[in-house]
């Protein structure tokens, strides 16, 4: 935390977080430190420090710096290399917000753009000189994630996340059988040429070659086509 002054005292930090930058900030418990490690329940919400201080000027001053980003769960270290550092990073809380350098009870409150999970300290200073103004300023810090922790990802040989797909055989059309008493044109020619095809039926007549379409069937005879359709002898 810097000051034009460079008189800085009593400063004291509290961390919060909020699922939108510009939405209400709820105070994190315990996090009144400088520093601050996101838990798992930081996940997807903005971070946000705030320090109370005092300057030549007055007291209970105030500078605030946000993430524009959400902060991210940290990887898992690789249990396979042993190189672990630390995981989850430390959002910065070095920013740094001031009054004017001159006069009054101006205010300055700066928001830093750090992201990620962990930060340098975003940084972000304020002020103008005049009693009573109160000036507003940004500028964006940058994070890194630390953490020694490797992960990594790995794709289907089609690349992309394309999953291979079955090939639907091309239906093939049955050679005619040739029944005489059968109209190419019927609705059911296909269906008694594969019939024929299989080897369920051979027909009434062979000569001439006929499928009796009109004559019915016993049940002797439906026990043949049975077993030959399905395989059952």
């Amino acid at each position: 935390l810097t000051d034009p002054d460079n008189h800085v005292t009593a400063a004291s930090w509290q961390w919060s977080s909020s699922t939108s930058p510009n939405g209400a900030f709820s105070d994190i418990n315990g996090a009144t430190t400088d520093t601050y490690t996101p838990a798992a329940g930081d996940a997807g919400r903005h971070l946000r420090a705030t320090a109370t201080y005092t300057d030549g000027h007055s007291t209970g001053k105030t500078a605030h710096a946000t993430t524009t980003d959400t902060a991210t769960a940290a990887p898992l270290p690789d249990s396979g290399d042993g190189a672990g550092g630390a995981s989850g990073g430390t959002s910065g809380g070095t920013s740094s917000g001031s009054s004017g350098a001159s006069g009054g009870t101006s205010s300055g409150t700066s928001s830093g753009t750090s992201s990620g999970t962990s930060g340098g300290g975003s940084s972000g200073t304020s002020g103008t000189s005049g009693g009573g103004s109160s000036g507003t300023s940004g500028t964006s810090g940058t994070s890194g994630t630390s953490g020694g922790g490797s992960s990594g990802t790995s794709g289907s040989s089609l690349g992309g996340g394309q999953v291979e797909q079955p090939v639907e055989p091309e239906p093939v059309e049955p050679e005619p059988a040739g029944f005489t008493d059968i109209d190419p044109d019927s609705v059911h020619a296909a269906d008694i040429d594969a019939l024929h095809a299989a080897g369920i039926t051979a027909g009434c007549s062979q000569e001439p070659l006929q499928y009796c379409p009109d004559k019915p069937v016993t049940r002797a005879q439906m026990a043949t086509f049975l077993t030959r359709a399905l395989n059952l002898g």
